[in-house]
C-alpha cells in the first residue's frame, strides 16, 4: 500500500485559488492561476529548482493537457499530477510516495 505525505514545497500553495487537503491518495489537489502551459513549464522549473529530477512522464488527454509525473530526490519519489481547467487556471494534484510496496489488492 502507498503512503502519501504532504510535503512543505514549492511556491505553488502561495499561488493558488484554492487548495485541498485530500484524505487518503493525493495529499494537496489545488488550482493555478496560469494556463496550462505555463503551469506544466513552471512546475517543472521549481522542481528542479529544488533538486527534484523527473524520472517518469507522460501526457494524456485528447489535446494532451493532462499530465503525471513522478520525480525523486535521492531515496524520495514525489507524484504530480497537472491538468487544463480552463483558459487561464491549470489543476494539479500531488503527494510523495513513502512506501512503495502494493497490497494485496495491486494498489
Amino acid at each position: 500500500m502507498r503512503t502519501i505525505v504532504l510535503l512543505p514545497f514549492l511556491v505553488l500553495a502561495l499561488c493558488c485559488f484554492a487548495v485541498e487537503k485530500i484524505p487518503g491518495g493525493w495529499t494537496e489537489s489545488g488550482t493555478l492561476p496560469y494556463s496550462y502551459a505555463y503551469a506544466r513549464s513552471y512546475l517543472g522549473h521549481q522542481m528542479r529548482k529544488e533538486g527534484w529530477t523527473c524520472k517518469i512522464g507522460f501526457t494524456a488527454g485528447p489535446k494532451r493537457e493532462q499530465e503525471h509525473s513522478v520525480w525523486h530526490k535521492g531515496n524520495r519519489k514525489m507524484q504530480v499530477m497537472i491538468w487544463r481547467i480552463d483558459v487561464g487556471k491549470t489543476g494539479y494534484s500531488k503527494g510523495e510516495i513513502i512506501d512503495g510496496k502494493r497490497d494485496k489488492t495491486g494498489r
